[in-house]
């Protein structure tokens, strides 16, 4: 088992900070972040994308997963087809990313209900569930060509709220390539976090 940080803990962001802090404390690897801005971005190069790899092997690092910053503004599920496009091709580039800083695997919200905000839109359970299922059995292809996991995680959307039903998603994907990225905090809030790891 290795014990890794997410790049999200620090306030200060910038590689080195980031990587020295996290050898220092004992940590063999970091959750690394791709969004707009910063270091990892959607529209770096291969060359830059190996080059943080680097650097992060230099303090004896490595990367053990990659989230996407704009993912709950882009969800897979949304009512709105432009949008679910565009959350279709951040996990595409997420793949292709956590591919090349040798992630093997990328952290996936597969849809919500509702966001965080009360405001935001609401879409019935069950067309989430279709929307979700459908878009993870297209993405999975993309995962194996990348040899990299989507991990499912479990996380405040109103989606997936019981152990046997984030079971039995990942089931009728049916990828080695889909698997649970399961957090114990978040899953405080409805359940136990020894009833999902079973």
């Amino acid at each position: 088992m290795k014990k890794g940080i997410s790049i999200w803990t620090f306030s200060d962001r910038s590689p080195e900070v980031c990587f020295a802090l996290a050898k220092k404390y004992g940590f063999d690897g970091v959750e690394v972040g791709l969004g707009s801005e910063g270091p990892l971005r959607y529209d770096s190069t291969e060359e830059e994308i190996k080059e943080y790899r680097k650097l992060a092997e230099a303090y004896g690092l490595s990367f053990y997963s990659l989230v996407c910053d704009d993912c709950w503004a882009n969800p897979l599920t949304s009512d709105d087809p432009e949008t679910c496009r565009k959350g279709e091709e951040l996990v595409i580039k997420q793949l292709e990313v956590a591919s090349l800083l040798g992630c093997d695997t990328t952290l996936v919200l597969p849809g919500m209900v509702q966001g965080l905000s009360p405001d935001s839109p609401v879409v019935p359970y069950d067309i989430v569930y279709d929307r979700a299922l459908a878009a993870m059995k297209k993405l999975a292809k993309y995962a194996e060509d990348y040899n990299v996991t989507i991990g499912v995680e479990n996380v405040w959307n109103k989606f997936l709220l019981s152990p046997l039903e984030m079971r039995d998603f990942i089931d009728r994907v049916g990828s080695p390539r889909v698997a649970s990225y399961f957090d114990v905090g978040n899953v405080m809030l409805e359940g136990y976090p020894e009833h999902w790891i079973k």
